[in-house]
């Protein structure tokens, strides 16, 4: 017999049998049965999550090591130190807009991995990456008030300085938003492999269960009344 309370996710689970010892242990064979197979559906939507988010933060990682090496040698070939305050916050608001598409990607692939590409969640991912993505293209094209030159106006050495200090500071930005989804999607696969606790394990009765005590009490005084009602009349007649 099961018993389920959703209010408070409750599962209670009663095995009959005429050995108490077997009963207990049919009980108990379920809930262990059900702890598994709960743990192989939840934890593999985790999983997949955290492989997802664990890939893109390695080729951040790897991205980031790399420009650093490539501006290291532009400055020391030519001298180039920083660029001008209004270059800077431009490269500064591409990178964060470029790392917000990288984290809306990884989302809407996550999610439309485990719920498929028509879920109402995956379609609002889906939107919401493809306006970060408007967004980036807005100010690469030189379209935001602060600094309104287009990237690829700026002079040669400024412009290949831009793209090296721009990596750096994109791949930066995805590593420092990518940690925290990996912590979460950790915690939530270590999480859900212990979903399913056991508040109280299944022991053999001392009193069976059924038929049930009271009843036989109420038939036994019943049937005793009735027999003895019978005995009376026919004594009498």
């Amino acid at each position: 017999e099961y018993e389920v309370d959703l209010e408070y996710d409750y599962l209670t689970i009663r095995a009959y049998d005429r050995d108490a010892d077997r009963a207990a242990n049919i009980a108990n064979t379920l809930v262990e049965e059900l702890g598994r197979e709960h743990v192989r559906l939840t934890s593999e939507n985790a999983r997949r999550t955290r492989v997802a988010v664990e890939a893109r933060l390695g080729e951040a990682e790897a991205a980031l090591d790399s420009v650093r090496g490539s501006l290291q040698d532009f400055q020391e070939e030519y001298g180039v130190t920083e660029l001008e305050s209004q270059a800077r916050a431009r490269l500064e608001a591409v990178a964060q807009v470029k790392a917000t598409v990288a984290q809306l990607t990884v989302e809407y692939q996550a999610l439309a991995d485990q719920f498929g590409s028509e879920n109402p969640t995956v379609v609002a991912a889906r939107a919401a990456r493809d306006a970060a993505r408007g967004e980036a293209r807005r100010l690469l094209s030189g379209q935001d008030a602060a600094l309104p030159i287009a990237l690829e106006d700026l002079p040669r050495l400024g412009r290949q300085y831009a793209g090296l200090v721009q990596e750096q500071l994109i791949q930066t930005t995805i590593i420092e938003s990518s940690y925290p989804l990996y912590e979460q999607a950790r915690f939530r696969e270590e999480s859900e492999a212990q979903a399913v606790q056991v508040v109280d394990a299944a022991e053999p009765t001392v009193v069976p269960a059924r038929p049930s005590r009271k009843v036989l009490v109420v038939l036994l005084t019943l049937s005793g009344v009735l027999l003895a009602c019978g005995y009376v009349v026919v004594r009498a007649w």
